[in-house]
């Protein structure tokens, strides 16, 4: 099995290793930056973002106020896991949305699934709601990836170039410091090369032997 190494990532773009591998790091995407999201972003990502894991496609969600409502956000079917998702996370502002699930019959399974999604998507519903919070309304499939953008993070491609010039790249998640690489992208290949001059196996009893004729 090859052997891995843990190794520190330059707080720069580029370092290098005790070795002499040069470290080059470079960004392979660039994630807008959103606001800090008050509980009305918060609230609306819940239920946008249970029903995305859960199947039922999202039109929109905006935090634009309207009648009877400071945040809205509209699904292509009922999805009682979604509809309790800001009860189930603690948000305020839910009162209406428990009176819709129970008329609708929603199960507690529902709490359930809903508590696990926003616990696994953790970062991305943060991601999602920082960025309704600076857009305002966002489109479902903009929710979407900003949810996997928030889960995968900031993406960066790590390269390793040996003193002997040799190559390689990993991608990396740009929020861990340390990136586990074979030992032999760091270490310098030494070659086995014949000496031009071998050392007798027996010194001075070859100079004494006849030479062929």
């Amino acid at each position: 099995m090859e052997r891995l190494r843990n190794v520190p990532l330059p707080s720069r773009n580029s370092g290098y290793t005790p070795e002499g591998t040069k470290i080059n790091v470079m960004k392979l995407n660039f994630l807008e930056e959103g606001e800090s999201p008050g509980s009305v972003p918060e609230h609306e990502i819940a239920h946008a973002g249970v029903a995305i894991k859960t199947g039922t496609p999202v039109i929109d969600a905006t935090i634009v106020p309207g009648r009877g409502y400071l945040g809205l956000t509209r699904l292509t079917s009922v999805n009682t896991a979604a509809l309790i998702a800001p009860e189930a996370e603690g948000f305020v502002g839910t009162g209406s949305d428990v009176f819709k699930y129970e008329m609708l019959g929603g199960s507690p399974s529902d709490v359930i699934v809903a508590r696990r999604i926003a616990s696994t998507h953790k970062k991305g519903f943060h991601r999602a709601a920082s960025l309704l919070q600076k857009k305002k309304t966002m489109t479902g499939a903009e929710i979407e990836r900003a949810i996997k953008e928030g889960d995968e993070g900031e993406r960066v491609l790590v390269e390793f170039i040996k003193s002997d010039g040799e190559k390689n790249k990993i991608e990396h998640n740009a929020s861990e410091d340390i990136v586990s690489v074979p030992n032999a992208w760091l270490v310098p290949d030494v070659e086995d090369t014949e000496p031009n001059n071998p050392i007798p196996l027996f010194p001075g009893i070859e100079a004494e032997l006849p030479k062929a004729a």
